[in-house]
Protein backbone atom coordinates (compact mmCIF):
# COMPACT_ATOMS: atom_id res chain seq x y z
CA UNK A 1 0.00 0.00 0.00
CA UNK A 2 2.82 2.31 0.61
CA UNK A 3 5.10 1.40 -1.69
CA UNK A 4 2.82 3.43 -4.63
CA UNK A 5 5.01 6.53 -3.03
CA UNK A 6 8.45 4.62 -2.45
CA UNK A 7 8.87 3.09 -5.90
CA UNK A 8 12.10 3.49 -8.12
CA UNK A 9 10.87 6.09 -10.01
CA UNK A 10 10.34 8.48 -6.72
CA UNK A 11 13.24 7.71 -5.10
CA UNK A 12 15.79 7.95 -8.59
CA UNK A 13 17.09 5.00 -8.16
CA UNK A 14 17.36 4.08 -11.70
CA UNK A 15 20.57 1.63 -12.78
CA UNK A 16 23.64 3.82 -13.13
CA UNK A 17 23.89 2.70 -16.57
CA UNK A 18 20.55 4.08 -17.61
CA UNK A 19 21.01 7.54 -15.98
CA UNK A 20 20.81 10.35 -18.95
CA UNK A 21 17.71 8.78 -19.44
CA UNK A 22 16.14 8.19 -16.25
CA UNK A 23 17.73 8.99 -12.87
CA UNK A 24 19.19 12.74 -14.80
CA UNK A 25 15.88 13.53 -16.08
CA UNK A 26 14.02 12.24 -13.39
CA UNK A 27 16.03 14.10 -10.87
CA UNK A 28 14.12 17.54 -12.02
CA UNK A 29 10.83 16.30 -10.17
CA UNK A 30 12.57 17.62 -6.91
CA UNK A 31 14.62 20.84 -6.14
CA UNK A 32 18.14 21.09 -6.42
CA UNK A 33 19.99 19.74 -3.62
CA UNK A 34 23.71 18.97 -2.57
CA UNK A 35 22.30 16.70 0.25
CA UNK A 36 21.55 13.19 0.48
CA UNK A 37 19.02 10.62 1.93
CA UNK A 38 19.55 9.65 5.20
CA UNK A 39 18.75 6.55 7.81
CA UNK A 40 18.80 9.12 10.39
CA UNK A 41 16.72 11.41 8.85
CA UNK A 42 13.91 9.00 7.51
CA UNK A 43 14.05 8.07 11.13
CA UNK A 44 13.60 11.90 12.05
CA UNK A 45 10.71 12.74 9.18
CA UNK A 46 9.05 9.98 10.59
CA UNK A 47 9.01 10.43 14.06
CA UNK A 48 7.87 13.71 12.89
CA UNK A 49 4.88 12.32 10.89
CA UNK A 50 4.03 9.77 13.68
CA UNK A 51 3.74 12.54 16.28
CA UNK A 52 1.22 14.11 14.10
CA UNK A 53 -0.22 11.13 13.58
CA UNK A 54 -1.17 10.81 17.24
CA UNK A 55 -2.04 14.20 17.75
CA UNK A 56 -4.51 13.92 14.96
CA UNK A 57 -5.65 10.79 16.59
CA UNK A 58 -6.20 12.11 20.21
CA UNK A 59 -8.31 14.90 18.77
CA UNK A 60 -10.50 12.68 16.46
CA UNK A 61 -11.27 10.23 19.82
CA UNK A 62 -12.29 13.52 21.65
CA UNK A 63 -14.62 14.88 19.38
CA UNK A 64 -16.11 11.63 18.27
CA UNK A 65 -19.40 10.80 20.73
CA UNK A 66 -20.81 7.38 21.38
CA UNK A 67 -23.32 5.84 23.12
CA UNK A 68 -25.49 2.80 23.70
CA UNK A 69 -28.52 4.37 21.21
CA UNK A 70 -26.04 5.91 19.02
CA UNK A 71 -22.36 4.03 17.82
CA UNK A 72 -21.64 5.62 14.34
CA UNK A 73 -19.40 7.29 12.28
CA UNK A 74 -19.30 10.79 12.39
CA UNK A 75 -20.10 13.29 9.84
CA UNK A 76 -17.09 14.43 8.92
CA UNK A 77 -15.76 11.10 8.11
CA UNK A 78 -16.19 11.16 4.64
CA UNK A 79 -14.69 14.19 3.61
CA UNK A 80 -11.66 13.64 5.77
CA UNK A 81 -11.54 10.39 4.25
CA UNK A 82 -11.74 12.06 0.73
CA UNK A 83 -9.24 14.24 1.57
CA UNK A 84 -6.51 12.22 2.32
CA UNK A 85 -6.94 10.13 -0.27
CA UNK A 86 -6.10 13.54 -2.31
CA UNK A 87 -3.41 14.10 -0.19
CA UNK A 88 -1.98 10.57 -0.95
CA UNK A 89 -2.66 10.91 -4.87
CA UNK A 90 -1.06 14.79 -4.26
CA UNK A 91 2.14 13.59 -3.28
CA UNK A 92 2.57 10.77 -5.57
CA UNK A 93 2.12 12.90 -8.71
CA UNK A 94 3.95 15.64 -7.16
CA UNK A 95 7.15 14.49 -4.96
CA UNK A 96 8.49 17.50 -4.41
CA UNK A 97 5.65 18.71 -2.31
CA UNK A 98 5.67 15.34 -0.13
CA UNK A 99 7.32 17.77 2.90
CA UNK A 100 4.40 19.92 3.20
CA UNK A 101 1.37 17.29 2.29
CA UNK A 102 2.69 14.30 4.41
CA UNK A 103 1.94 16.48 7.86
CA UNK A 104 -1.19 17.20 6.98
CA UNK A 105 -1.89 13.68 5.86
CA UNK A 106 -1.35 12.41 8.87
CA UNK A 107 -3.05 14.74 11.17
CA UNK A 108 -6.10 13.80 9.00
CA UNK A 109 -5.42 10.38 8.90
CA UNK A 110 -4.66 10.69 12.84
CA UNK A 111 -8.53 12.38 12.92
CA UNK A 112 -10.01 9.16 11.11
CA UNK A 113 -8.21 6.63 13.29
CA UNK A 114 -9.39 8.17 16.46
CA UNK A 115 -12.86 8.46 15.53
CA UNK A 116 -12.76 4.51 14.34
CA UNK A 117 -10.59 3.29 17.23
CA UNK A 118 -13.08 5.00 19.72
CA UNK A 119 -15.77 2.96 18.48
CA UNK A 120 -14.29 -0.50 18.18
CA UNK A 121 -13.07 0.55 21.91
CA UNK A 122 -16.45 1.47 23.09
CA UNK A 123 -17.28 -2.63 21.73
CA UNK A 124 -14.37 -4.12 22.68
CA UNK A 125 -12.57 -2.66 26.04
CA UNK A 126 -8.80 -2.36 25.47
CA UNK A 127 -8.60 -3.32 21.74
CA UNK A 128 -7.06 -0.02 21.26
CA UNK A 129 -3.94 -0.83 23.38
CA UNK A 130 -3.72 -4.32 22.01
CA UNK A 131 -3.52 -3.07 18.38
CA UNK A 132 -1.13 -0.76 19.06
CA UNK A 133 1.22 -2.93 20.31
CA UNK A 134 0.73 -5.91 18.14
CA UNK A 135 1.60 -3.04 15.54
CA UNK A 136 4.84 -1.69 17.13
CA UNK A 137 5.12 -6.01 17.54
CA UNK A 138 4.59 -6.08 13.78
CA UNK A 139 7.54 -3.31 12.65
CA UNK A 140 10.01 -4.65 14.83
CA UNK A 141 9.69 -8.03 14.05
CA UNK A 142 10.10 -6.84 10.24
CA UNK A 143 12.81 -4.86 10.31
CA UNK A 144 14.55 -7.86 12.37
CA UNK A 145 13.81 -9.97 9.63
CA UNK A 146 14.95 -7.21 7.24
CA UNK A 147 17.97 -6.26 8.75
CA UNK A 148 18.86 -9.81 9.46
CA UNK A 149 18.35 -10.88 6.07
CA UNK A 150 16.64 -13.45 7.31
CA UNK A 151 14.07 -13.06 4.85
CA UNK A 152 15.16 -10.82 1.39
CA UNK A 153 13.79 -8.62 -0.63
CA UNK A 154 13.21 -10.35 -4.40
CA UNK A 155 11.84 -9.46 -7.70
CA UNK A 156 9.04 -12.31 -7.29
CA UNK A 157 8.48 -11.12 -3.61
CA UNK A 158 7.39 -7.57 -4.56
CA UNK A 159 5.25 -9.19 -7.78
CA UNK A 160 3.67 -11.04 -4.88
CA UNK A 161 2.77 -8.57 -2.50
CA UNK A 162 1.70 -5.92 -5.23
CA UNK A 163 -0.62 -8.79 -6.60
CA UNK A 164 -2.00 -9.63 -2.67
CA UNK A 165 -2.30 -5.84 -2.37
CA UNK A 166 -4.21 -5.12 -5.72
CA UNK A 167 -6.22 -7.78 -5.54
CA UNK A 168 -7.42 -7.01 -1.47
CA UNK A 169 -7.60 -3.17 -2.50
CA UNK A 170 -9.99 -4.14 -5.32
CA UNK A 171 -12.23 -6.24 -3.08
CA UNK A 172 -12.59 -3.48 -0.92
CA UNK A 173 -13.01 -0.93 -3.31
CA UNK A 174 -16.21 -3.51 -4.73
CA UNK A 175 -17.57 -3.22 -0.93
CA UNK A 176 -17.57 0.27 -0.73
CA UNK A 177 -19.46 0.91 -4.12
CA UNK A 178 -21.92 -1.85 -3.12
CA UNK A 179 -22.67 0.56 -0.14
CA UNK A 180 -22.72 3.91 -1.77
CA UNK A 181 -25.09 2.45 -4.92
CA UNK A 182 -26.98 1.45 -2.02
CA UNK A 183 -26.71 -2.39 -2.85
CA UNK A 184 -27.11 -4.67 0.81
CA UNK A 185 -24.06 -7.19 -0.26
CA UNK A 186 -21.32 -8.25 2.05
CA UNK A 187 -18.28 -9.79 0.59
CA UNK A 188 -18.24 -13.43 1.55
CA UNK A 189 -15.91 -13.72 4.92
CA UNK A 190 -14.55 -9.94 5.38
CA UNK A 191 -17.24 -9.29 7.78
CA UNK A 192 -17.56 -12.39 8.92
CA UNK A 193 -16.16 -13.37 12.52
CA UNK A 194 -15.97 -17.21 12.09
CA UNK A 195 -13.53 -19.43 11.50
CA UNK A 196 -12.65 -18.73 7.80
CA UNK A 197 -13.17 -14.50 8.50
CA UNK A 198 -10.60 -15.04 10.71
CA UNK A 199 -8.21 -16.97 8.74
CA UNK A 200 -8.70 -14.00 5.64
CA UNK A 201 -8.11 -11.16 8.36
CA UNK A 202 -4.84 -13.04 9.06
CA UNK A 203 -3.97 -13.31 5.20
CA UNK A 204 -4.46 -9.73 5.02
CA UNK A 205 -2.55 -8.91 8.23
CA UNK A 206 0.29 -10.38 6.66
CA UNK A 207 0.17 -9.06 3.55
CA UNK A 208 -0.09 -5.59 4.81
CA UNK A 209 2.89 -6.27 7.13
CA UNK A 210 5.43 -7.52 3.85
CA UNK A 211 5.04 -4.14 2.71
CA UNK A 212 7.32 -2.84 5.73
CA UNK A 213 10.15 -4.92 3.82
CA UNK A 214 9.64 -3.30 0.54
CA UNK A 215 9.59 -0.19 2.63
CA UNK A 216 12.68 -0.83 4.31
CA UNK A 217 14.41 -2.27 0.60
CA UNK A 218 14.02 0.93 -1.06
CA UNK A 219 14.95 3.30 1.85
CA UNK A 220 18.45 1.17 1.98
CA UNK A 221 18.64 1.17 -1.86
CA UNK A 222 17.57 5.00 -2.10
CA UNK A 223 20.58 5.51 0.75
CA UNK A 224 23.32 3.25 -1.53
CA UNK A 225 21.94 5.66 -4.50
CA UNK A 226 22.50 9.03 -2.60
CA UNK A 227 19.14 9.89 -3.91
CA UNK A 228 17.95 13.44 -2.61
CA UNK A 229 17.18 14.53 0.95
CA UNK A 230 13.59 15.66 -0.09
CA UNK A 231 13.05 11.97 -0.85
CA UNK A 232 13.00 11.70 3.19
CA UNK A 233 9.94 12.86 2.94
CA UNK A 234 8.25 10.33 0.79
CA UNK A 235 9.99 7.64 2.87
CA UNK A 236 8.64 8.10 5.77
CA UNK A 237 4.75 8.55 3.95
CA UNK A 238 5.14 5.40 3.03
CA UNK A 239 5.75 3.69 6.13
CA UNK A 240 3.29 6.15 7.76
CA UNK A 241 1.02 4.24 5.09
CA UNK A 242 2.30 0.97 5.89
CA UNK A 243 1.67 1.42 9.55
CA UNK A 244 -1.98 2.85 9.34
CA UNK A 245 -3.05 -0.03 7.14
CA UNK A 246 -1.66 -2.72 9.38
CA UNK A 247 -2.98 -1.06 12.55
CA UNK A 248 -6.75 -0.96 11.09
CA UNK A 249 -6.40 -4.89 9.90
CA UNK A 250 -5.06 -5.83 13.25
CA UNK A 251 -7.82 -3.76 14.47
CA UNK A 252 -10.85 -5.93 12.23
CA UNK A 253 -8.99 -8.91 13.53
CA UNK A 254 -9.15 -8.37 16.83
CA UNK A 255 -12.57 -7.45 17.03
CA UNK A 256 -13.32 -10.85 14.92
CA UNK A 257 -11.61 -12.53 17.15
CA UNK A 258 -13.60 -10.93 20.43
CA UNK A 259 -17.10 -10.88 18.87
CA UNK A 260 -16.82 -14.81 18.87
Amino acid sequence: MSNALLNEETLQMDSPIEEPKGLRSRRERFPSSEEFITIRGVARVTRLLFALLLIGGFIGWAITEVSPAYISLPRWYIPALLAGLVLCFASYLKPSFARILAPIYAVVEGLLLGSITKLYEYSFEGIALQAALLTVGVFGTMLWLYSTRIVKVTGKMRRFIFGATFAIMGVYLFQILMYFVGVNFQVPFLHDSGPFGIVLSLVIVGIASMHYLLDFDLIERAVEAKAPKEVEWLAGFGLLLTTIWVYLEILRLLAKIRSK
